[in-house]
């Protein structure tokens, strides 16, 4: 199983849409740092102008507010929060991305028509299993490297503010209770979610097309249907639960999530419906692989 899930490392790490995946996280990871940056940046070039046009006849301005407000913002270039706000990116924008993958991994086998080979040196269903732990270690890894490059991007744009703008005593406050740890694991559950949903439709339809839309379509579906009040039966729920009460939401992240949660779930239960979830799409993997005729 083990042996399976290195040749299938060896396989996914030469195929271009591992690279352009992981190229457009990266753009995203960097823009997202940049616009963080540059609504503190363009908050206070305006306060300043403000400031330098304004009459001292007319009194002593009062720019308290604006101050306070200013600050919120500069909370957001804190090195922990650009790794909220960058693992909160990832859990929306990197869900898509890793259901394309995880309906690539499949799909792509049927596509070349090498599933026979596949099934003949090392049996598909282990080869199967082989493909989900590539995913869960890819989310592992993904995690960890946004995690790392966030942390040290914060500290790049907060020496920049610290340097480039005139209310330089806004940079700095305290930005509240972020768990890294907890949003780390959170971030890796949703991507090894959905990666594995997406796996899952490619095995069923035999297509990385029809598996990728699909994995891609769920979440759309699901909030459609919790308009039927049946919000409790859908993961999108449990993982916006998850993600709401783990996850700090500052005023010039480009993630915003707006996540309307109607009902009453701990953080704890949504963990352990979300992972035996997964465990059943696992299972159903294994088993559809294993009776399935190649």
């Amino acid at each position: 199983m083990f042996n399976s899930a290195l040749i299938e490392y060896k396989i996914i790490r030469k195929q271009k849409i591992t690279w352009i995946l992981f190229t457009v996280i990266l753009m995203l990871l960097s823009y997202s740092m940049f616009f963080s940056y540059n609504q503190v940046k363009t908050m206070d070039s305006q306060l300043f102008n403000y400031m330098s046009q304004y009459n001292s006849s007319d009194g002593e301005a009062d720019i308290s507010q604006p101050l306070e407000e200013l600050k919120e913002f500069a909370k957001g270039i804190n090195p922990l929060a650009t790794v909220n706000n960058n693992l909160l990116l990832l859990s929306m924008i990197g869900s898509i991305l890793f259901g394309i993958m995880g309906a690539f991994l499949v799909g792509n086998e049927f596509k070349l028509k090498t599933v026979q080979i596949r099934a003949s040196h090392y049996g598909w269903s282990k080869s199967v299993i082989g493909k989900l732990i590539v995913l869960f270690l890819a989310a592992v890894s993904l995690v960890s490297f946004v995690t790392l490059v966030s942390y040290l991007g914060g500290y790049v744009i907060s020496a920049l503010a610290k340097g480039g703008l005139h209310y330089k005593e806004t940079i700095g406050a305290e930005v509240g209770s972020i768990n890294v740890y907890v949003q780390a694991i959170i971030t890796t559950i949703v991507l090894f979610f959905y990666g594995s949903l997406g796996l899952w439709f490619s095995l069923i339809t035999r297509s990385t097309l029809i598996g990728g839309i699909i994995a891609f379509l769920i979440p759309y579906v699901e909030k459609f249907f919790s308009g039927f009040s049946l919000e409790y039966f859908f993961p999108t729920t449990w993982l916006g639960i998850l993600i709401k009460e783990n996850f700090i939401f500052f005023k010039n992240s480009l993630a915003s999530p707006t996540i309307s949660i109607n009902i009453e779930l701990s953080t704890f239960l949504a963990v352990c419906l979300i992972l035996l979830l997964n465990g059943t799409l696992i299972f159903f993997c294994f088993y559809i692989a294993r009776h399935q005729k190649i």
